[in-house]
Parts: C-alpha cells; structure tokens; sequence
C-alpha cells in the first residue's frame, strides 16, 4: 500500500505525549511518503520528509499545480496535511488501512478534544470505530486518488487560494461521502492567526455559490443549492 502526505512547512516539528514520535519523520514502516514544501526561510529539520521542493504558496494551490504536473497513479491516497497538526505514524497507518478495508474514499482522523477546531463532528469519540459524514475539513483529508481527477477537474475553474469552501462542498462535487476515523486522532493547536481572511472569505463565497452550481449542473445535470450542514450519516460502533 503506498500513499502520499502534501504538507507545506514553515515551523519546527511540534510533539504532544499522547502520540508516539511524529508522522513525519522518514521510518521504514509507514505506508505512506511526504512530499514537503518549504514556503518559507525554515529548513525543515533532517528525517521530516521524502521529497522537498522549495516553493512559496499555500498547500492547495501548491497541491494543485503538482498534481497537475505529476504523475501520483502509484498512490492508492493522497493526504493534504497542515504543518501544525500532531499524530504519530501508527495512527495514520492504521487509518489508510481501515479505508482501504472499508473502501473509505475520503476520510480525515478524528480530533482530540482539546483541538482547534470549529465543527462538532470531528471531534473525537471514543464509542465509534469511524463515521460516515459530508464533511472532512481542509486542515488534513486523505482522498483516494481515483477522485483526484474530478477534483482537478472543478480546481481548474478557479484559482484555488485559502482552499476555504472546498471542505464544504467535497462530498457534493466528488458524489461521495467522507469519513471521521474516530479509531484514532490527531491534534490540532490552538494558535493566533493573524493573516488577513478577506480573500479566503471571497474564496468561499465562490465555492459555495455560483462555481459549484454551476459544476454540478455541466458534471450531473444536479440544481444544485449549497446548504451549510455537517452531519454524521452513519457511525460505525465499536464493539
């Protein structure tokens, strides 16, 4: 099983006790390879990734232009992973593996409780294996690459910046639903932003509106209408 993790870096690796090491460092017994970009003067430390290509931008637009440009048929999914967020290789293992056995096609890892986070269905429940939903949130999905293309597909109407609105709309424009693995966690830390979230806002209003509309009236003759909803549609529980 090979897969792939996007991460732009631009900090030093932070760790939390609750998860052993961290998913970046290079072990032998990942299933899974980093392709990180270096946006800014911080050089990654040693061990942190496979591949390195120093380039300014944000993860989905850099995402956007490499998988444009490259061919990722090897991989069975491609994780698009925030440089802040904290796991340790066994958890994502372990998650890229129960997808794959359930044929979860995008699924994210729950997150802690004591995470940043804004939407109530991410957060980590200890009752359920994992959760059939509409919504996984753009600080870390995984996608199986046989959706890449359609993906691709609705990037090309747009100059993709913040990547706020594609969480919103993913399940919609990909005619599948995501998945929480609530099996296992990651961490996500609070911390101040200070970047001005005009074009984000602008970014999303585009998504959710007319784009979408009209993707998914040319792609499956749907009138679509975006409704702000994020909802569990199945839970797996454990045994």
């Amino acid at each position: 099983m090979n897969n792939l993790i996007i991460c732009p870096v631009g900090n030093p690796l932070t760790f939390d006790s609750r998860f052993d090491g961290h998913w970046r460092h290079t072990k032998q017994n990942r299933l899974y390879e980093t392709l990180v970009f270096q946006y800014s003067d911080f050089d990654p430390e040693e061990n942190s990734y496979d591949f390195l290509i120093k380039q300014k931008g944000f993860k989905w637009n850099l995402a956007k232009e490499w998988l444009s440009k490259n061919d990722y048929s090897k991989y069975e999914y491609v994780g698009f992973l925030d440089d802040d967020l904290i796991t340790d290789i066994e958890s994502i293992n372990k998650s890229l593996l129960l997808a794959k056995e359930r044929d979860l096609k995008i699924f994210q890892l729950s997150v802690t409780e004591d995470s940043d986070v804004f939407y109530s269905i991410l957060r980590h429940r200890n009752d359920l294996v994992y959760a059939k939903t509409n919504f996984n949130e753009v600080m870390g999905p995984f996608i199986h690459t046989s959706l890449l293309p359609i993906i691709q597909e609705f990037w090309n109407q747009y100059d993709i910046f913040s990547g706020w609105g594609l969480d919103k709309v993913l399940c919609d424009i990909t005619q599948t639903d995501a998945a929480v693995v609530h099996e296992y966690q990651m961490y996500h830390p609070k911390k101040h932003s200070s970047y001005d979230k005009t074009k984000a806002f602008k970014e999303m209003d585009l998504v959710t509106g007319i784009l979408t509309q009209k993707f998914m009236k040319e792609k499956y003759n749907v009138d679509w209408k975006f409704t702000e909803s994020q909802k569990n549609k199945e839970m797996v529980l454990k045994i």
